[in-house]
């Protein structure tokens, strides 16, 4: 448990780094991670969707086909995806046959993919 909570710290505050540092958006609460024009995108409504009813791996998926590494929005989509997934508790990730470790292994992923994964090392591995 203490490992989770470890691990959720973690992954939130490299999404909120990246976002402030990286693409100059300010995330305006330590809590939660609000952009409007991602989260009400409907790509993205869609996958938050699939999460919402337990088909988490289908939601990555989905999200892994949209993703192309020349835009921005896309990257802003997929850490906005993980900080939702990394907001579940254990047991709706496990529910959904999904691992708190599997969060921070696609988002180290998704850093990999667009250029940060030695930002991903710093906080997570």
């Amino acid at each position: 448990m203490v490992k989770d909570d470890y691990i959720m710290r973690m992954i939130h505050e490299m999404i909120q780094a990246v976002l402030t540092l990286l693409l100059g958006r300010d995330t305006e609460s330590k809590e939660e991670i609000v952009l409007p024009e991602t989260t009400q995108d409907e790509e993205f409504q869609k996958l938050i969707h699939l999460v919402n009813e337990g088909r988490i791996n289908d939601a990555e998926n989905q999200l892994w086909d949209l993703l192309d590494k020349d835009q921005a929005r896309h990257f802003q989509m997929a850490l906005l995806f993980y900080d939702h997934l990394n907001d579940l508790e254990d047991d709706v990730l496990e529910a959904a046959d999904f691992s708190r470790e599997e969060v921070a292994d696609g988002l180290v992923r998704v850093m990999k993919l667009y250029g940060y994964e030695d930002m991903a090392r710093t906080f997570i591995l």
